[in-house]
């Protein structure tokens, strides 16, 4: 089993592979990625552009320049763009209705999902998500750890 990292992702996912990707974090489970790109995603990048004009414009609101960054960090990011599903069905699916989205997110130098920021592993054939241990996973890194970030 291999983390999925924005570091060897690029390296690792060829354009058109299934991968079967495992997490065990907050929530434990597989799903089946059949890999198509890495990039930024139009949508949140619209959503960035909404929000940073909603700070320019209303400065009496109380706007943290924190949760900005995080904002800027959080929707620019690289994304993990393929067809995907929770089952090799979903997945055929995904396909069939050309269901082409962004499956994972780019979070403290990981690949994750969900709003847990689960990070994603590439499973080996036998490995379950069972096999991530809890030791593997770093719960103490994120965005906040600086502490200069809060003064």
């Amino acid at each position: 089993m291999i983390p999925l990292t924005v570091e060897n992702a690029r390296k690792l996912l060829e354009a058109g592979e299934v991968y079967r990707l495992g997490y065990n974090c907050a929530n434990r489970g597989e799903m089946f990625l059949c890999f198509d790109r890495i990039g930024q995603c139009p949508q949140l990048l619209e959503d960035l552009e909404r929000i940073e004009h909603e700070y320019k414009n209303n400065p009496q609101e109380h706007h943290s320049p924190v949760m900005l960054s995080q904002f800027r960090k959080d929707l620019a990011g690289d994304k993990l763009f393929g067809f995907w599903g929770f089952t090799m069905d979903e997945l055929t699916d995904a396909v069939g209705n050309n269901h082409n989205g962004y499956c994972a997110y780019e979070f403290d130098g990981k690949f994750c999902s969900g709003s847990g920021a689960e990070p994603l592993w590439i499973l080996a054939e036998g490995e379950t998500c069972e096999d991530i241990r809890e030791d593997d996973v770093d719960y103490n890194s994120g965005p906040f750890d600086d502490e200069d970030e809060w003064e």
